[in-house]
């Protein structure tokens, strides 16, 4: 990860400048559709900005009632965006 040390958030620091709970962010990482975190020497999972835009951005469009899937499709795709909503 290119992301300097000082830019990284600990799971907790992450989840409140998303305004999600840690919970949220432990079930979209493990679903695959937050960036791989980088893991500090304790094995502690570390959020960039990068990762707080995509996750600002997931919780949006489920706000707009998309299912994971079709969450999944517009990360993937910039252009199924429109097809879905």
């Amino acid at each position: 990860m290119s992301a300097s040390h000082e830019a990284l958030w600990s799971i907790g620091e992450f989840a409140e400048r998303a305004g999600a709970t840690v919970k949220s962010v432990r079930f979209y990482s493990d679903r695959g559709l937050l960036p791989e975190a980088f893991r500090s020497g304790g094995g502690h999972r570390r959020y960039g900005p990068e990762a707080l835009e995509r996750l600002r951005l997931i919780r949006s469009l489920r706000a707009l009632d998309l299912s994971l899937p079709e969450v999944r499709r517009v990360l993937e795709d910039e252009d199924a965006a429109g097809r879905v909503l």
